[in-house]
């Protein structure tokens, strides 16, 4: 069974001088040619651009830093053409004008999953106990265990 939660549709985010900032249309070929704000090696975000290349047969771009340092991406951004792969709230919140823009090509949603653990023998905090019940309503329909 799935409940949802929390869901943020992914974008691609160019500095705002960014020679693409300016484009109506954007394509994934010329993106790989662009200097990139990779996101770490075993991120959620890294493994959906693999994903997202592969399916066009693109390679990763060879023009890169690695971060997931949304401080470190609008500073490299402030200092030129920079293109990074992120969920939309985090564009609007740390890369929206005048550090950058959302540009217009289509990224196909990401499918990512969070688990909760948790020992019943510990005690468990209040607030992590009313978010494993909300869960667990959603899931099972409204059944609850304690």
């Amino acid at each position: 069974a799935k409940a949802m939660v929390l869901s943020d549709d992914v974008v691609v985010a160019a500095s705002a001088g960014h020679p693409l900032a300016s484009a109506t249309s954007v394509r994934w070929k010329d993106l790989v040619q662009q200097r990139w704000c990779l996101p770490v090696a075993g991120t959620l975000m890294r493994d959906h651009l693999q994903q997202v290349l592969a399916a066009r047969h693109l390679p990763l771009p060879a023009h890169y830093v690695e971060t997931s340092d949304m401080a470190m991406v609008s500073a490299l951004f402030a200092l030129g053409p920079w293109v990074t792969l992120v969920p939309r709230r985090v564009a609007l919140r740390h890369l929206a004008a005048p550090t950058g823009t959302v540009l217009p090509v289509a990224v196909p949603d990401a499918r990512d999953s969070v688990g909760m653990i948790w020992n019943e023998a510990l005690p468990m905090r209040p607030t992590a106990r009313l978010f494993r019940d909300l869960a667990l309503r959603r899931l099972t329909g409204g059944i609850t265990r304690t």
